[in-house]
């Protein structure tokens, strides 16, 4: 009984202990890092979100409203033809139903601005800015960059340079006295993997809206690499030096795809478009599309827009030089047409449990503890509660002790005859055992075997079957005729192999 209180204490302290030794580990843990490319807004803290942008985007115009788009583009976005004010859209992909489609293309004709980075954009919003052929807008010319008069009605008193950045984010002095957090840790979870969503993938009634675009347009191509360069097309925005951007994983660059502009499909399509800039070396990757009064700005890489790159002084001046192609006037975020993918997950096919307890923090440390706990259980407990069995002593061959025995017996007695027959008897199994030969007929051939197998001459082994023989027929048996007899089989035993 003290034996068992000693060990039930014994394990509870050990898992005590464990179950300290987890809770320090995942206080002392550093900060984690998420590297897939969500552009979030409402966070900061991780590589690929656009918290960063986001924050920086509310004062840009400081007398001017700032709108976070979260559950109806058309009872949000107001379209207003006397005031020209801007919608932005920065995300992976960008859904719209056919509602939101009419009212984002007449809220463009009514002299707005939209402008969208996205690596998919919906085939039938494009469709909406298609020109009747080429030739209605660049039949003589090749060059469809923004001439300067086009730039500088464009961009009035909000055209900035390289060296003077912080007219536009007026925070930026403070981001230098205090940066934003390096994005470097070696503890970093989750390596980035791209959404890959396609028609195919989504149903018809999922609740996000009967008809949303699901077919994306053919017009955007990509390349795969682990950086890429880009700049301008107006020359007073092109740096001698492009813009060179990486992707990171953790510490180390990783591959993916840079998404650009086909020239072919825009022209094929009859889409006027002016280039504003490109993926060196001249891969369209931000483009001008006129529509009603207003205008449509595509950028193929949002990638450029997260929080990784904002941190950075060259992130900045392009990101500063991208926007300021705005006018000034309210700014609407729309925070919701990218939640598409989002909501496929959660209303697709349900996780399982264990699924889901893995997928939270919290809920993965305590089940690995439970498992913990039951594995110090099984360790501790699971042995068998009972006394010690003693260890039986190993059985031992008592035959030849007891035929030793009966031959003294016989010897005493002076019963020759059957000490011989004893002696031939433990003779003959020795022959069975050590080389196998039967030893039911004893014949010339049986003494010639045994005697090339126990390498004994044969005249020894004829000697010992001869005065067997002599023995077991006479009437009376002398002690010399059996000493005789016990030493040609003992030299038998002594010489045999």
């Amino acid at each position: 009984m003290v034996k068992n209180t000693s060990n039930t204490t014994i394990g509870i302290s050990i898992l005590a202990a464990f179950g300290l030794l987890l809770f320090v580990l995942y206080k002392l843990q550093p900060p984690k890092y998420d590297w897939k490319e969500t552009y979030n807004k409402d966070i900061k803290e991780q590589p690929y979100a656009t918290g960063m942008l986001y924050e920086l985007l509310q004062d840009y115009f400081p007398e001017q409203a700032f709108t976070s788009v979260k559950k109806s583009i058309v009872d949000e976005v107001v379209v207003d033809g006397e005031k020209a004010t801007n919608y932005l859209f920065i995300g992976n992909q960008f859904y719209l139903n056919p509602e939101e489609s009419d009212h984002l293309l007449n809220y463009v004709k009514e002299g707005n601005r939209i402008f969208i980075s996205a690596k998919d954009f919906p085939e039938s919003f494009i469709q909406e800015l298609y020109q009747t052929d080429c030739s209605a807008f660049s039949a003589n010319s090749e060059d469809k960059s923004l001439t300067a008069g086009e730039l500088e009605n464009l961009f009035k008193e909000h055209v900035i340079n390289s060296d003077s950045l912080d007219v536009v984010f007026k925070e930026l002095d403070e981001w230098e006295e205090n940066p934003p957090t390096e994005f470097t840790d070696e503890n970093d979870i989750q390596e980035e993997t791209e959404d890959d969503f396609t028609e195919e993938s989504f149903n018809e009634d999922f609740p996000y809206g009967q008809g949303a675009f699901l077919s994306f347009w053919e017009g955007v191509e990509s390349y795969s690499d682990s950086a890429a360069m880009f700049n301008f097309s107006h020359p007073d925005f092109k740096r001698s030096s492009s813009y060179t951007y990486q992707h990171q994983i953790k510490d180390k660059t990783s591959y993916r795809n840079w998404s650009y502009f086909s020239k072919d499909i825009l022209c094929e399509e009859g889409i006027d478009y002016s280039t504003l800039g490109y993926l060196v070396p001249q891969r369209l990757n931000f483009i001008r599309i006129p529509h009603g009064d207003g205008f449509v700005f595509l950028h193929s890489e949002p990638f450029l827009f997260s929080n990784f790159h904002i941190k950075e002084a060259s992130g900045i001046e392009y990101t500063s030089k991208v926007f300021s192609h705005l006018p000034e006037g309210d700014i609407y975020w729309d925070a919701k047409s990218h939640k598409y993918a989002k909501l496929l997950a959660e209303n697709g096919p349900s996780k399982s449990s264990l699924a889901f307890i893995l997928s939270q923090k919290s809920l993965r440390w305590a089940w690995y503890l439970l498992l913990t706990m039951g594995l110090l259980y099984i360790l501790f407990r699971a042995k068998r509660q009972q006394q010690i069995i003693p260890v039986l002593p190993e059985n031992k061959n008592s035959s030849l002790e007891f035929i030793k025995t009966v031959g003294r017996l016989y010897f005493l007695q002076n019963d020759h005859r059957k000490l011989a027959q004893r002696k031939m008897q433990l003779f003959l199994a020795y022959v069975r055992e050590h080389y196998l030969i039967p030893t039911h007929q004893v014949d010339q051939a049986m003494k010639e075997r045994l005697a090339i197998k126990s390498e004994v001459p044969l005249s020894v082994i004829e000697e010992i079957f001869l005065r067997f023989q002599r023995l077991d027929r006479a009437s009376e048996i002398s002690t010399s005729h059996l000493v005789n007899f016990h030493q040609v089989i003992e030299r038998f035993y002594a010489t045999s192999k």
